[in-house]
């Protein structure tokens, strides 16, 4: 095949999520046909079909598969053909990032793969936070009823002198 073993380079990294992101050297080209395939599956084809069963995010010069997907494979193929210039080029991508010289496109969903435990820990942080604040509330609220400071707290709770019986 022309091209094979040109200038352009593939590798991957493993993700936080365990996805596995797999990133080129350059980009496909305005008159090229991309495809990736992971082992014996087309995961993007010469169409532009994704298979969205093992693809999370796919641009021009990056794959991110999913992690049950991507743990197992052991060879992700990226190909381009360009039929204007009659080239044809493909790279396997077996080489991790760190030990090639690859530019890798850091978007907002690589730096923050927020797995189901993150969720967690977030929604966490924000209760207890809100709860914080309940109680410092709580707290202002007394210490005016007590002192008779604050106007505002006699209308949130409304107070009833012991001789007055509550209304409706």
């Amino acid at each position: 095949m022309k091209g094979y073993g040109s200038s352009l380079k593939c590798c991957f990294e493993i993700l936080r999520n365990h996805s596995v992101s797999y990133h080129l050297s350059e980009p496909p080209g305005a008159f090229c046909t991309p495809t990736w395939s992971a082992m014996e599956f087309v995961v993007v084809d010469e169409h532009g079909n994704v298979d969205e069963t093992k693809v999370v995010y796919l641009e021009p010069q990056k794959l991110i598969l999913k992690g049950n997907i991507g743990e197992k494979v052991k060879q992700v193929t990226y190909r381009k053909d360009c039929p204007r210039t009659g080239d044809a080029f493909m790279v396997e991508c077996h080489d991790p990032c760190d030990t090639l010289d690859v530019p890798r496109t850091t978007l907002a969903s690589d730096t923050t793969q927020v797995t189901v435990r993150d969720h967690a820990i977030i929604a966490g942080i924000i209760t207890i936070f809100i709860i914080i604040i309940i109680i410092i509330i709580i707290i202002i609220t007394v210490i005016c009823l007590q002192r008779n400071k604050c106007q505002a707290s006699r209308y949130i709770w409304k107070v009833v002198p012991k001789n007055e019986t509550p209304t409706v």
